[in-house]
């Protein structure tokens, strides 16, 4: 398997401009941890890990010379960092928490998608990220559903006629 399989997919849409290979992107992008610019947060040099000591965060974002204003995310974020150092991506969230904040921010247009082993990038809309978010939703109502089929446990002094 791939160290960069995201990558290799933002790559694979590059090439092919298909709409199947860029949901493969965002399908992917959404279940995966992606790298992030979490401003105002200053890493030690000892710590692998650091949280802010509010619980909360921004994210760096970007107009992309389009003048939109997207979140800026990194794709196989321990790849990005090994390739282009760690002074743009400073942290990482699983991709649906990246998505879900986008989708918070009224104003952002959705997401920059930076590859981790070249220099391009996949703008993903705000319309494909709700697609996305919604997409998950239906497994845990699922789940849900057939929990609720399962009888409840007795005890076992009832009688079970």
């Amino acid at each position: 398997m791939s160290a960069t399989p995201l990558s290799d997919l933002i790559r694979k849409f590059h090439q092919t401009r298909s709409r199947e290979d860029f949901d493969a992107v965002v399908e992917l992008c959404v279940r995966a941890p992606i790298g992030i610019v979490a401003v105002g947060v200053q890493p030690k040099a000892h710590e692998d890990v650091t949280i802010a000591s509010d619980g909360n965060i921004s994210l760096g974002n970007t107009t992309h010379g389009d003048g939109v204003s997207r979140l800026i995310a990194f794709a196989d974020p321990r790849e990005f960092r090994a390739r282009f150092g760690n002074n743009k991506c400073n942290g990482e969230m699983l991709g649906a928490e990246l998505f879900k904040t986008a989708l918070h921010n009224h104003e952002c247009a959705g997401v920059l998608l930076n590859c981790a082993t070249e220099e391009i990038s996949v703008p993903i809309p705000r319309s494909d990220i709700e697609d996305a978010i919604e997409n998950l939703a239906p497994r845990s109502r699922q789940l849900h559903d057939v929990m609720e089929e399962v009888p409840p446990k007795r005890k076992w002094w009832q009688v079970w006629w």
